[in-house]
């Protein structure tokens, strides 16, 4: 994937949001800070835009696709902050919704993100279940050793035989490969046969995990495969071949598997590996944030009020992960904390709600007290979930731009200074020019060249916001 433009900082990517991220590696960055297109809002002129989708549900299966992929380049500790804006039905091609229903849509997306999915290539559970009863009855899932140029070798075997030619091209149409893996041969007593083979070490890992949690008979000898294919995997050199204890544990391996293949209830080593679940658990919906915006655009409505104010998710990968509030704290009166009674509540134990008297002669480190008195030291308070910024207009962009004092906290709380930004939806490019202010890189991708030569132009600018605190501070 051949990058549009790249500076020290970051890359930039031409191209739909979607097959870009599929590119990506997993795993590979810190955090996602982006504003999709609105469904229904505009049209941007671009073949294969995002937003201009028939119904409302057509929308949000879109946007759940590309998040999901999101979610698979996201560091374990990574966050995503999502912008979503809302609209109102005009249609009647959703029968759930009538014309002036207010669609939902950030709640819609934010729902379905939450909520676990198969990550595997095998979409169709029956057809999972199908491949692995085939593996069971007509399959081959065994290890051999061999000699060859003085040295000895070793392989994965994983096929599929039958008389049928119509079993062997469905095996391929569930699990297609791109080299050549279904052979003719002829059986002991000369009929011909069909076997489908699955090649490649990456291929047989993710085949592997695709069907294990449905084998019978062949469940032991996937345990063995999968973690002999992991130390085939991580070999720290083809030439200089596995190391002494890798030796010995393939062999135990090797000769496992054959045991098992001939009916021997054989003990697993308590070093192999079982193949991971491809099931995901969704993403961890950890915040609505409010976007109240002093200067909303007019709307000419007369049965209900103008809207000025936007959702901004916060989602996470995992249970634990980063967030540096201390980063974006908020200043706050002394005299305020004193004055009040505080309730302190954690999300992870409602039940141990702390209330004390603000006049309270000791302090205990392990109480809300210390906390109380953290915050009159320090003069701050942790950040509330309703940020006022005013829209700032591009004045080379003729279409709503993110305004750099609502990306800096994001910038701010949810990347380590060092690490990778992600905006799969770039426009004009403000959340990879806040990221470069702050000391992180930036990965940003957009359908619109127009856009991208918009990011370069702003990219190549010296940033400073001086409402913002010290540039490059985290």
């Amino acid at each position: 994937m051949k990058p549009y433009w790249q500076d020290n900082s970051g890359v930039l990517y031409l191209g739909d949001s979607l097959e870009v991220l599929r590119e990506l590696p997993s795993e590979s960055l810190d955090c996602c800070i982006t504003s999709p297109p609105y469904w229904g809002l505009r049209d941007y002129g671009v073949e294969g835009q995002f937003g201009l989708e028939k119904t409302p549900e057509e929308y949000v299966a879109k946007m759940v696709e590309v998040f999901r992929e999101v979610r698979r380049t996201l560091k374990s500790t990574g966050v995503l902050f999502l912008n979503l804006g809302d609209s109102y039905y005009s249609d009647l091609q959703s029968s759930a919704l009538k014309p002036k229903d207010l669609c939902g849509i950030p709640w819609r997306v934010a729902f379905a993100l939450q909520q676990p999915y198969y990550a595997g290539e095998i979409k169709d559970e029956k057809d999972r279940v199908w491949l692995a009863a085939m593996l069971d009855a007509e399959g081959c899932l065994t290890m051999s050793e061999y000699e060859t140029g003085g040295k000895s070798k070793s392989n994965i075997y994983i096929s599929i035989t039958n008389s049928s030619r119509a079993i062997i091209d469905n095996c391929e149409r569930i699990f297609p490969q791109e080299i050549k893996h279904i052979y003719e041969k002829a059986d002991k007593v000369n009929r011909v046969v069909w076997r489908w083979d699955v090649e490649q070490i990456d291929k047989k890992m993710r085949f592997i995990r695709e069907i294990y949690p449905y084998l019978v008979a062949k469940k032991k000898q996937a345990t063995l495969a999968y973690s002999f294919l992991l130390l085939q995997k991580g070999l720290p050199s083809k030439k200089k071949g596995y190391l002494p204890a890798q030796i010995e544990q393939r062999k135990i391996l090797v000769g496992k598997i054959q045991q098992a293949n001939s009916g021997v209830d054989v003990e697993l080593p308590d070093w192999t590996t079982e193949p991971p679940s491809l099931l995901e658990e969704g993403f961890y919906l950890r915040q609505d944030i409010i976007w109240a915006k002093p200067n909303p655009m007019p709307e000419s409505v007369i049965d209900r009020c103008t809207k000025s104010h936007e959702y901004i998710f916060l989602l996470a990968k995992s249970q634990k992960y980063y967030f540096d509030n201390e980063a974006i704290m908020e200043p706050i009166a002394k005299s305020t904390i004193v004055r009040c009674r505080t309730d302190f509540i954690t999300d992870d134990n409602v039940s141990k709600r702390k209330h004390f008297d603000p006049i309270t002669p000791s302090i205990n480190p392990n109480t809300a007290e210390a906390t109380r008195q953290k915050l009159i030291d320090s003069g701050k308070r942790n950040k509330r979930s309703v940020w006022t910024v005013t829209t700032k207009p591009y004045a080379e962009a003729h279409f709503a731009t993110f305004p750099p004092d609502l990306i800096t906290p994001m910038v701010k709380a949810g990347c380590p200074v060092g690490g990778v930004v992600l905006d799969p939806f770039m426009g004009s490019g403000t959340t990879a020019w806040v990221a470069k202010e702050f000391g992180r890189r930036y990965v940003g991708i957009d359908l619109n060249q127009k856009y991208l030569e918009l990011c370069k132009k702003r990219l190549g600018q010296e940033v400073l916001f001086p409402a913002a605190g010290k540039k490059k501070e985290g």
